[in-house]
């Protein structure tokens, strides 16, 4: 991909602006279903993510007190390659890739397919 189709990853379709979820499970429910409605990723996508989060987090600290979380699966269930970003209305709990027994407060969410 050339640096000039860079932006093609970030549709505007596929980002959530104050994204309200009780949980991580839900915020990835949420993008990875709005994903498939879109043709990016193919079935099984979701179930995949949330397999890969379950054995390897993908929750990351930040200097400023806040954390994100890059959920993604093999690329085998991608239609097309995408980003999509989620803003959360209130922090999520998603486990800290490097110390999977701490929890992350998570307002960020890029999900790569």
């Amino acid at each position: 991909m050339k640096p000039e189709d860079i932006s093609q990853l970030f549709p505007l379709e596929v980002m959530h602006f104050s994204l309200a979820v009780e949980d991580g499970e839900a915020a990835i429910a949420h993008m990875a279903q709005r994903l498939g409605q879109l043709g990016y990723v193919r079935d099984g996508y979701l179930q995949a993510v949330l397999t890969r989060e379950a054995n390897m987090p993908t929750g990351l600290p930040t200097e400023n007190n806040f954390a994100v979380a890059v959920p993604h699966a093999d690329p085998v269930h991608v239609e097309r390659p995408v980003i999509s970003f989620a803003n959360l209305a209130a922090p999520v709990a998603f486990q800290n890739m490097e110390e999977p027994d701490q929890f992350l407060p998570v307002r960020v969410i890029f999900m790569l397919a």
